[in-house]
């Protein structure tokens, strides 16, 4: 009997199949087979020649047909992934991820170039990599931070290159972990702020008085906490 694990690799797996691209020799196929139904649908009893030969508005007009099609299939492609990641989002929530442990792999690497401008690159690199390893031992999953440097012959003055996370869980743990429920915005903005770092390089669209307004202040301390009888 199948579990929630099982199920939501199922569904996982046909989601991949899903967003799996064409390679280009089978959507060059596809459009040259298309191209001759259209040919004889409109010259039945006449020799295949490529439609731009035949002219420019035959040739638009096949191109047309086919973008209509691509959007129809798009549009059908998208709901069917939307309704996959909702019901995984549920599955997931009942999944003890214990039961998907396995060998230690990597989950996450947060590049340090990704936060040079902030002059602090190396720090705000490892407070995200911490926060992604806060959230999996949340559902205790245990894993650990390692730093990645440059090796021979890169920029060596820049030291640590990445932060990575490293995970104690399965394959298919990875993607139930990914749509665990996460933390809401204002115990990330707390979490920042005690970790000396400051939330809007990760989400510039943070409004500015945004701590004030949620009972925050600037060094990870909950006011409404300390100010409570």
């Amino acid at each position: 009997m199948m579990n929630d694990l099982d199920r939501f690799e199922m569904l996982f797996n046909r989601l991949s199949r899903l967003k799996r691209p064409k390679s280009f020799d089978v959507l060059q196929a596809e459009y040259d087979e298309g191209e001759r139904r259209m040919f004889k649908e409109w010259f039945p009893r006449r020799k295949f020649k490529r439609l731009l030969l035949l002219g420019r508005p035959l040739w638009a007009e096949y191109n047309e047909r086919l973008r209509k099609r691509a959007e129809a299939l798009g549009a059908k492609r998208d709901k069917c992934v939307g309704l996959i990641e909702k019901r995984l989002r549920e599955l997931a929530e009942g999944i003890d991820l214990e039961s998907a442990e396995g060998e230690p792999r990597l989950c996450e690497e947060v590049w340090v170039g990704t936060y040079y401008s902030t002059g602090r690159g190396e720090y705000y690199a490892r407070a995200n990599a911490q926060g992604y390893l806060e959230h999996a031992r949340s559902y205790r999953v245990q894993g650990e931070l390692r730093q990645k440097y440059w090796e021979e012959g890169g920029p060596k003055y820049y030291g640590v290159r990445s932060w990575q996370v490293w995970l104690q869980v399965s394959e298919v743990g990875v993607e139930v972990l990914k749509r665990k429920q996460g933390q809401t915005v204002r115990e990330f903005v707390r979490r920042c702020w005690a970790k000396g770092v400051n939330p809007r390089v990760y989400y510039p669209g943070l409004r500015p008085g945004y701590e004030e307004q949620v009972g925050l202040d600037y060094f990870g301390h909950d006011l409404k906490l300390e100010h409570r009888p």
